[in-house]
């Protein structure tokens, strides 16, 4: 003789309700945490990100300037922010000035560059001093050769090298655009995009200092008394 059927007993509301409980609970803990971990490692965030800005601030000025890099100027340029640090003499007089800037249209998008150019007393004669790649995701052994060598600042020493190709040269549309665009900017081998994009970072930066020179001297010497802003 067979067992009668069994009938499992229906689960409550209370039953469908626990897992659901619990998941919202997981949930909830998690983003706490993720919260409580933002918070604890932002300082060091920002302390990393200030550190990498002066050290490209530095590197693009001519040597032997000084530079604040808590006092800045900023500028909105075809709907992109630019932040500006003045260079400054043994006098403490404004004498270049170096660009923080990028690019989204990188092989892999985001590209942020400093730029650095001078002197600021002479548009005829104003020139780029040099880049520095703050940031990337461009892909290695091609794209990412834009920051080859970018630590030093010996052209020779680094001769080839891509911040090299930018030195020395004028803020001039006909100048800084890529060789294959007919300008004087060598595309690294196989990464024309990322220099691409670079090249355009720096020509759009330069002809914004040029064009606003005698207003960005009073600005970034207000900014070394008024602090940063």
């Amino acid at each position: 003789m067979s067992e009668p059927t069994r009938t499992p007993p229906k689960e409550s509301f209370g039953d469908l309700l626990k897992p659901i409980l619990v998941l919202v609970i997981i949930a909830a803990g998690a983003a706490a945490l993720l919260a409580v971990v933002k918070d604890a490692t932002k300082d060091a965030i920002a302390a990393a990100e200030l550190a990498e800005t002066e050290k490209g601030v530095k590197l693009v000025l001519p040597e032997g300037s000084a530079v604040d890099v808590t006092k800045t100027v900023s500028a909105t340029v075809n709907g992109k922010e630019l932040i500006l640090y003045a260079g400054l003499d043994g006098n403490g007089v404004v004498t270049s000035v170096a660009v923080k800037t990028w690019s989204e249209i990188g092989y892999s998008g985001f590209i942020g560059v400093m730029v650095g150019f001078a002197p600021l007393d002479d548009p005829a004669g104003l020139k780029v001093t040099r880049t520095f790649i703050l940031s990337h995701a461009e892909t290695p052994g091609l794209g990412a050769k834009i920051t080859a060598c970018q630590e030093q600042n010996d052209a020779d020493a680094c001769a080839g090298a891509f911040w090299t190709r930018f030195k020395d040269l004028p803020v001039d549309g006909a100048v800084l655009k890529v060789n294959k665009d007919g300008g004087q900017i060598e595309a690294l081998t196989s990464a024309t995009i990322s220099t691409r994009a670079v090249t355009g970072a720096v020509l759009e930066a330069g002809e914004y200092v040029k064009a606003n020179r005698e207003a960005l001297l009073a600005e970034l010497a207000a900014a070394q008394t008024g602090g940063a802003k």
